[in-house]
């Protein structure tokens, strides 16, 4: 009788054939041991893995302590070290072998046992790819021979940085064969990146056609912004995406970046050529003393201190492995702070058409500023951009002393130039500075006032201090608002007035700052400053009900008291904003039906 069965027959997806199973005999590894070993090192916190919930994949893994198959029929590999006697039929019919590092070795072991003409042939198989692999950290350094000069310098290493998904596959390996063979674990430290995905979050594979080839995203885009696209995704054990966009995006940041070089060089090259006296002395090896910081305006001071903060943060976060985040402040700082914000305020210290004078106290101590933050923010992007940054870093000028390279420059130091303290006020008004700047470009955006018209502007600050260094800033903030500076105004709360002028739309921008600007009759609509008001208030209200969702018994009994302090300030602040936001719309609301009436 002859029956049909339906079967599954494996195929080779290379060659298409058909994949027959064959029983044959394998070299395998006894692993009780070495897998103990190697779990102790990562409990005893001798090794270290980043992040930390791998170590429960680790000994996931290695308890199970399996036999470890070390033989592969290939015809690529180290050769399996085993000798086998071809002339000698006894021993070969009982299965007799040596295991040597070399024939010579192995003779000498043979040679005794079978005689002076045995003949040996090495087996055919070679060792598997991982157990090859696992000896690389002392193997290229030049094991067996410990007592080199490269194995005593380099071995074990400090830090492995890999793939998660190879954790088992080669790092446990590693570790099992270095405690085995040199009774030294071969690193310290196991960081685990993540695996590069497509913008859909889908592993790239050649057979979906997603995959991003480097070398083409480098012709396209450049090296470093590749490099930085990647980085600024790339958290311990998390896979990464990259898109298009993001490329985009990084291109983008890297052209600033050459850009503000262009800028800060040209304008030093044209205050030379006008003669100021000691731009020839600037140099980014320069250092600032509590003296110098408290002769400075407070801008270029809140600048220096952000400086600081960010050396700072970025060095705390380059020693914790930290990747992603001083990308992210790399670019706040440098895009926002320095190109969008200081660069823009330097043109008032040192271009005759706004004002500035390069051969001033304040235009001398802009330059100084300028190049400072330049120089500082290379060295801490050099990491992650070092072809850009170098070439901007060569057309700086330096003193004689300096490397030639920014590659061996050295790292930022907290010492350097003095242990300098930051200026948290100055900061603050920095910040509040630009939050009443962007929204005096959103009103006048909004009412549709070209950007080159400048009109009166009324700035009221609640906090004398604040009040005060915007008033030294004057022709700053009406740079920067497109303002008449003649008819630019900063004072206190105290001197508003109840009710909002007529003509004039008065924005809070936060509890202790809020502008009146007049508006072109052909410009107001009470319809259209309601509907801005009441999209404000919603959206103030909306945050402050996210906060108080936050402020939890739970949350103010375990935050460390950084964390309470900051959401229970930012709680009153929102509560007050909405308090002022709402009466501003209430006596909108009077004014209108006034009219109506």
């Amino acid at each position: 009788r002859k029956e049909e069965h339906l079967q599954r027959v494996p195929l080779s997806q290379r060659s298409g054939e058909v994949i027959e199973p064959m029983l044959s005999d394998q070299w395998f590894v006894r692993t009780e041991d070495m897998a103990q070993r190697a779990m102790d090192a990562v409990e005893s916190g001798e090794i270290r893995i980043q992040p930390e919930r791998y170590t429960k994949i680790w000994r996931g893994w290695l308890e199970e302590k399996q036999p470890w198959c070390i033989s592969r029929q290939l015809w690529w590999g180290h050769r399996i070290p085993v000798y086998y006697p071809t002339n000698r039929p006894e021993a070969e019919a009982s299965g007799k072998y040596y295991v040597a590092r070399s024939l010579e070795e192995a003779l000498a072991q043979a040679r005794p046992e079978l005689g002076q003409d045995v003949e040996l042939e090495q087996d055919p198989d070679v060792l598997d790819t991982w157990f090859s692999s696992g000896l690389w950290p002392f193997a290229t350094v030049g094991w067996p021979d410990e007592s080199g000069a490269d194995f005593k310098a380099f071995y074990p290493a400090t830090i492995l940085e890999t793939g998660y998904d190879i954790l088992f596959f080669w790092v446990a390996r590693m570790v099992m064969m270095g405690l085995a063979l040199t009774d030294k674990a071969p690193f310290k430290e196991i960081y685990l990146h993540g695996l590069v995905r497509d913008d859909k979050g889908q592993k790239m594979s050649k057979t979906k056609g997603n995959v991003v080839d480097p070398l083409d995203s480098i012709a396209e885009y450049g090296t470093d912004a590749l490099r930085f696209a990647l980085l600024t995704s790339s958290v311990p054990g998390m896979d990464s995406p990259l898109s298009k966009g993001m490329l985009e995006n990084a291109k983008a940041f890297t052209n600033k970046i050459w850009n503000v070089g262009r800028f800060i060089v040209t304008e030093m090259e044209k205050n030379q050529t006008v003669g100021s006296s000691s731009s020839s002395a600037y140099v980014v090896e320069q250092c600032f003393s509590q003296d110098d910081l408290a002769s400075m305006p407070w801008i270029e001071r809140a600048l220096l201190s952000k400086a600081f903060g960010l050396a700072g943060s970025v060095t705390q976060s380059l020693m914790e492995n930290k990747i992603a985040p001083p990308t992210k402040a790399l670019k706040e700082f440098l895009q926002e702070d320095f190109a969008a914000w200081y660069i823009e305020v330097s043109k008032t210290r040192l271009q005759p058409a706004l004002g500035g004078d390069p051969g001033s106290e304040r235009g001398s101590i802009a330059q100084r500023v300028l190049l400072y933050n330049l120089g500082l923010s290379l060295r801490l992007l050099q990491p992650f951009m070092p072809f850009l940054t170098e070439a901007v870093w060569q057309r700086l000028p330096h003193k004689p002393s300096c490397p030639g390279s920014l590659m061996i420059t050295p790292w930022w130091d907290s010492q350097e130039g003095g242990a300098v303290a930051r200026d948290e006020e100055a900061e603050t008004w920095f910040a509040k500075m630009c939050t009443v700047i962007t929204q005096i470009r959103n009103v006048k955006a909004q009412y549709e006032i070209p950007p080159k018209e400048r009109g009166p502007l009324t700035i009221w600050c609640r906090d004398e201090g604040l009040c005060s260094a915007l008033q030294a800033e004057i022709s700053v903030i009406a740079w920067l608002a497109r303002a008449d500076a003649a008819q630019l105004k900063v004072d206190s709360f105290g001197r508003k007035g109840g009710e909002t002028p007529s003509g004039v739309v008065r924005t809070v921008v936060s509890e202790e700052l809020e502008f009146d600007m007049p508006i072109p009759e052909k410009s107001v609509d009470i319809g259209k400053e309601e509907a801005r008001l009441q999209n404000q208030l919603q959206e103030i209200t909306n945050q402050l009900e996210t906060t108080i969702k936050k402020v939890t018994p739970s949350f103010l009994e375990k935050a460390n008291p950084q964390a309470r302090e900051k959401i229970l300030k930012k709680k009153t602040e929102l509560e007050q904003t909405q308090a002022a936001v709402a009466q501003q719309l209430a006596e909108l609301k009077k004014s209108a039906q006034e009219l109506v009436g």
